[in-house]
């Protein structure tokens, strides 16, 4: 009798202790860097890998909202010298709607260490102003352009559009919330309305961004 209650009280405090183990999950993430500032929202239902039940991943959708002012170069500019430098620098407001893939590891049972991207989604956005500058010239000119509306993860200098991943750690400090940061790398994109002088419409910026977030497991 007493040797089970001496056990009993050793596996309360263990059962009791919060996990990061959702099966589905809402969360929230304020990112700054670069120029940029982005707040993003999502959905995510997470399932083990198999017999690797520290190995969580997870499918959902992701809303990112980016402002600030930031400069893009050209995308898949043709007959360009590397060492001329066009810019397009905009006022960022582009909200992206997108699927996201995430893939978790538990290192504890409060702690995990992960990675989510975006994969394949839509951006709205309506045209802007901005200046475009040829070759580091020492005045632009006033172009409009608006974000790309479709949104793919391709890999490099193929994706298109505005896409969002982060590599975070996330801390569970009760059953229902975790608080979670780590580094936002960033993706955006805008078409002007006619090509200019790098040949080409497509401009883009890539932004690594902090972040601190909050998951709230449902």
């Amino acid at each position: 009798m007493r040797s089970a209650l001496l056990l009993l009280a050793l596996a309360s405090p263990l059962a009791a202790q919060p996990q990061v183990n959702a099966n589905r999950a809402v969360d929230f993430a304020f990112g700054n860097g670069d120029g940029a500032t982005t707040l993003s929202a999502g959905v995510t239902r997470f399932t083990a890998m198999g017999k690797l039940t520290r190995i969580k991943a997870g499918v959902g959708l992701r809303g990112t909202l980016g402002t600030g002012t930031i400069g893009l170069t050209p995308q898949g500019a043709s007959n360009v010298p590397a060492s001329v430098k066009d810019t397009l620098r905009m006022s960022l407001a582009p909200i992206s709607i997108n699927i996201a893939a995430h893939i978790g590891v538990l290192i504890t049972e409060t702690l995990m260490a992960g990675f989510n991207i975006d994969v394949f989604g839509f951006t709205a956005g309506g045209t802007r102003s901005g200046i475009y500058t040829e070759n580091q010239a020492a005045a632009g000119e006033g172009v409009h352009a608006k974000a790309a509306s479709t949104n793919v993860f391709a890999g490099g200098s193929k994706d298109r559009g505005t896409l969002n991943s982060q590599f975070f750690a996330m801390w569970a400090f009760s059953d229902r919330y975790a608080i979670k940061g780590g580094l936002s790398h960033q993706r955006f994109e805008y078409v002007t309305e006619t090509p200019l002088a790098s040949n080409t419409k497509r401009f883009q910026m890539f932004s690594n961004l902090l972040f601190l977030g909050v998951q709230i497991v449902k």
